[in-house]
């Protein structure tokens, strides 16, 4: 059985030190984590702001994957210069608002744009510099290392404090969702953690199959975020033992919480109902045994 358990930990492990080593960036750069809503996936990209540089080494790389992403604002277009061995290139890009990635802190991105390109020598010293006035979000990478990346595991949080609750089916499951008519729901959280966030409206029956709402997280009863969404009503959700109101699709959101305790409150748009779930990174849960 030991030899079993070490020749796993030595499959598990040997691969992760050898793609570790396919780029090797010159020091520790400025993370930005973005938060995909479809796969559920967080990706760390490196923040360049105007002017800054990127430097990097790629060892034994068959095909580098260059992601480039800028925080909205009201440009059209950003650039970026990308310098190797012999080769020179400015690459300029459309901004395009993502539908489906935000940051972590609900920030407002680009769409990602993407360039292939293959390294001159086996050992390959890159710099890339933002060029723009954009704050530039870059992501360097392999097909190697993108195989690699993992979903996090999540599991379900209540919060401390609610006005009401109601179960949705979907399938053969029932869910818990919770609401905060006129008062707010009130969550308790020590960080770091990721808070994720499942929001759907609740639409009269007969009335159009599209629901616009907002909703606002509060810390110690300062707003820190606030979330825009449109949802159509869901074709696998119902509410249990109530036909007079049918669920949109649900709305993802996830939040970083820095270390320490977070006193968290959240109201949804005056006149709109609407049912929340929470989920917490598994990660962040200490397990004691006794």
């Amino acid at each position: 059985m030991k030899v079993k358990l070490l020749f796993l930990l030595i499959f598990i492990l040997v691969p992760s030190l050898v793609f570790s080593d396919l780029i090797q960036f010159e020091k520790n750069y400025t993370k930005f984590k973005i938060y995909n809503k479809e796969d559920d996936k967080i990706i760390n990209y490196i923040h360049l702001k105007p002017g800054e540089k990127l430097k990097f080494k790629t060892i034994d790389v068959d095909t580098l994957i260059i992601l480039t992403r800028v925080m909205i604002d009201e440009k059209a277009t950003y650039s970026y210069q990308l310098k190797t061995t012999g080769i020179k290139k400015e690459i300029k890009k459309k901004i395009k608002r993502s539908n489906i990635s935000q940051g972590l802190h609900g920030e407002q991105i680009s769409a990602y744009n993407k360039i292939v390109f293959v390294p001159p020598r086996k050992q390959s010293n890159f710099q890339i510099k933002n060029t723009s006035s954009s704050q530039l979000l870059i992501r360097v990478t392999s097909k190697e290392l993108m195989n690699g990346i993992r979903k996090m595991e999540y599991i379900k949080f209540s919060p401390q404090a609610y006005e009401d609750e109601m179960m949705v089916l979907i399938g053969e499951k029932a869910y818990t969702y919770y609401q905060p008519r006129k008062s707010s729901i009130r969550l308790n959280l020590n960080g770091p953690v990721l808070l994720k966030i499942i929001s759907r409206s609740l639409l009269p029956a007969g009335s159009i199959e599209k629901g616009e709402y907002y909703y606002q997280l509060f810390e110690k009863g300062i707003m820190v975020h606030q979330f825009f969404e449109s949802a159509r009503i869901s074709k696998k959700a119902s509410l249990d033992s109530n036909e007079d109101y049918f669920p949109t699709s649900g709305d993802k959101n996830i939040i970083y919480l820095e270390e320490g305790p977070h006193e968290l409150s959240l109201l949804c748009e005056p006149g709109k109902d609407v049912i929340f779930r929470f989920y917490i990174n598994k990660s962040s849960v200490e397990i004691i045994q006794e």
